[in-house]
């Protein structure tokens, strides 16, 4: 069997290290059979324990469990326990890996204990013989406290053995720092969801709001991320000591002890401002329950506004001039570029670490992609990443997604470089290539999208994933209730076989439906304001219009049109706007990246064109009250008011097909958009007032 050069020279390393004579000596005996034997012990233990579960029926199972829980030595008391039944894990001496029988299961042994008759390794070996997309998921519904409806999809080899497993309590400590900095109202909000953290499934909640209930989330997978630092550092620890005993009474420890990765990050935060990654480190430290945190004021110096600089968003008036979503967004530092590590030791928690040393990463997307790529092009500090939580996704999408996709490409890959690593005491499953199929990860966003959906899809969690949903009174009601009424609101699809082609029919429908439908009247053919959320589609409606205007047969003026994106400087805004509001020039093109960024009122517009549907709901509304916007921006004093606009004068038009479905559904409603974006549905136009 020939190996590729990576595996070689991991193999390489594994047995110089095995060999090293300060290393401990592998048990006299262990050889491949002895491993290919205790394998298939292990598949066989689980099976037979599942079929004795099954045949003793759940009064048996219960029986069970108490005793269990009343012949347990070394356990504290429940520490820390609040209304919402979170309660804080049982500590025992003993190696949880090493429960038999029906006993319940810790998530935290089972899903990452690197072997043992009841662990997941069995059975990453088997799904990694085969591609993620032929995996066997089956999907459920379910409702979990703090997130609503939720479908749950669940591997069917995996819950055809799997012993009985319970999620995972925060550890004592981390808890109790956690009920002493939350209030209550929050603990109990969120304590399904902790709980369901605990069963170390994927997650991905696209009803994380950064108005609503940002803290209280971040919060929640706070304590679950630190719990896991501290149970991992706690067995690494407990077993140093096991070895250091071992080897001064000159005994052997009856199994190895794989408790590490290739490398010590063992949690990655992706943020995209650097105001996030403040929220987030400020809940990391008080959780830390250490007395002492190092290097604070240089963080908080770096990661906060510079010294006597105003921040226009806290300032009087900017609840009533900005929307509360860009307040909470861009309130405070927001640099997208940055990277910082957190290590926890016995007495302190300490920021600014190296990587290689640090238990907690996070960066922006963008920052994190520039330590990669720059200098030596090393990503190994991302090889043994356990849980990876990807916050404000829907952010994310207004600055590059490529950055994330990039880094989201580099985690628990097999490293280049040894980077000291004790071989003897990495978890099997990383040197078989299998951590992607031990990572947590949580997503989290304010909204759906595909791209968030693509990567949800890519995930092969052992243990499952979970997304929230709408159903019932849940469902999308969307905001066409929040727009003036008599405002003349009209949605046209155009029918699109091949996602690849869609953007070429998306230009297409509008300069062969939309645009001469515009140039008919005197009104809509002037000031029109055009909304574009892709900068790509942008540039290449751009030039479109610009070769359609340079034609002999078109006058130019009839396409006069100025145009705003993300990149326009404060010069090219002001004479932008300008020219759109005086008339000179017909049309207005903007991004809803520039929206988004600068949420500018614009005013003069009659009609409102949406050339394809905006991410971000409450962007449809703020649209369509720019007609209705008088007074604003004038310099010259004592000019006359001007006359109320009347719903019915404003026209509405957007595109869309059927792969805008999340979008129209945030737009008129779960049910409507079902409709209008059936196959069997003929109608390809709908109007609303």
């Amino acid at each position: 069997m020939a190996f590729d050069p990576v595996t070689t020279k991991l193999m390489t390393l594994l047995n110089v290290s095995t060999a090293r004579p300060d290393k401990r000596k592998r048990l006299a005996g262990s050889n491949t059979a002895g491993v290919a034997i205790n394998n298939n012990y292990q598949a066989v233990t689980a099976r037979a324990a599942d079929a004795v579960r099954q045949a003793e029926g759940p009064s048996s199972f219960k029986k069970k469990k108490a005793e269990r829980q009343a012949v347990d030595l070394g356990e504290t008391s429940v520490v820390g326990e609040i209304q919402g039944d979170l309660e804080a894990a049982q500590e025992s001496d003993s190696e949880s890996e090493e429960q038999q029988g029906g006993a319940e299961i810790d998530a935290f042994d089972y899903h990452f204990a690197s072997e043992g008759p009841s662990t997941l390794s069995e059975l990453a070996k088997v799904a990694s013989s085969s591609s993620s997309g032929s995996l066997d998921w089956a999907s459920s519904t379910s409702n979990v406290q703090g997130l609503g409806p939720v479908s749950v999809e669940e591997l069917q080899s995996v819950a055809a053995v799997r012993p009985k497993v319970v999620p995972t309590k925060p550890h004592a400590k981390v808890l109790e720092a956690y009920n002493a900095t939350t209030e209550r109202e929050g603990r109990a909000k969120r304590a399904g969801f902790v709980k369901e953290l605990g069963s170390y499934r994927d997650v991905l909640d696209t009803r994380s709001s950064i108005v609503e209930d940002k803290d209280e989330t971040r919060r929640a997978v706070a304590l679950h991320s630190m719990s896991h630092i501290v149970k991992n550092r706690r067995r690494i620890l407990r077993n140093n000591e096991r070895l250091a005993k071992a080897a001064s009474s000159g005994q052997s420890l009856q199994r190895d002890v794989r408790d590490q990765g290739f490398t010590r990050p063992k949690v990655l935060i992706l943020a995209p401002l650097r105001n996030s990654a403040l929220a987030w480190m400020s809940i990391l430290s008080s959780l830390s329950t250490c007395p002492q945190i190092e290097n604070n004021s240089r963080f908080r110096s770096e990661y906060s506004l510079p010294a006597g600089a105003v921040d226009k968003l806290t300032q009087p008036g900017a609840q009533e001039k900005y929307a509360k979503d860009h307040i909470e967004t861009f309130k405070g530092n927001i640099d997208d570029s940055f990277r910082v590590g957190a290590k926890l030791t016995r007495k302190s928690w300490k920021l600014f670490s190296n990587f290689y040393e640090s238990d907690v990463i996070v960066a922006s997307p963008l920052g994190l992609r520039l330590a990669i790529e720059g200098g030596e092009r090393d990503s190994d500090f991302l090889s043994s990443i356990e849980i990876l939580i990807v916050d404000q996704m829907d952010v994310m999408t207004m600055q590059n997604w490529d950055h994330v996709q990039f880094c989201l490409s580099k985690l628990n890959a097999i490293p280049k470089k040894a980077h000291d690593t004790d071989f003897s005491r990495v978890k099997q499953w990383y040197l078989d290539e299998q951590a992607r199929f031990f990572r947590q990860t949580i997503l989290l966003s304010a909204y759906d999208a595909p791209e968030f959906r693509q990567v949800y899809r890519s995930l092969t969690n052992l243990d499952g994933k979970l997304r929230t949903v709408a159903s019932g009174s849940e469902e999308e009601k969307g905001v066409l209730s929040q727009v003036r009424k008599g405002l003349r609101q009209s949605f046209t699809r155009f029918d699109c076989a091949n996602a690849n082609l869609e953007p070429d029919l998306r230009l297409q429908t509008f300069l062969q439906r939309t645009l001469p439908y515009l140039q008919k009247s005197a009104q809509s053919s002037s000031h029109t304001l055009i909304f574009v959320p892709s900068y790509f589609d942008y540039m290449r409606l751009i030039d479109a219009l610009r070769r359609r205007r340079e034609q002999p047969a078109t006058s130019s003026g009839e396409l006069s049109y100025t145009s705003l994106s993300e990149y326009s400087s404060g010069k090219e805004i002001s004479k932008a706007r300008e020219a759109f509001f005086s008339g000179k020039k017909r049309l207005l093109i903007v991004t809803e990246r520039f929206h988004f960024y600068r949420r500018y009122v614009l005013r003069g517009a009659r009609t409102v064109v949406f050339y394809g549907l905006p991410d971000h709901k409450q962007f449809w509304t703020e649209l369509l009250e720019f007609p209705f916007v008088r007074g604003l921006g004038r310099d010259e004093e004592g000019e006359d008011e001007e006359p109320e606009t009347d719903p019915t004068d404003v026209n509405v038009l957007a595109l869309f097909s059927r792969y805008d479905f999340l979008r129209l559904e945030r737009i008129v409603g779960g049910e409507m958009a079902r409709k209008m974006c059936s196959a069997e549905e003929t109608k390809t136009t709908w109007r609303f007032a």
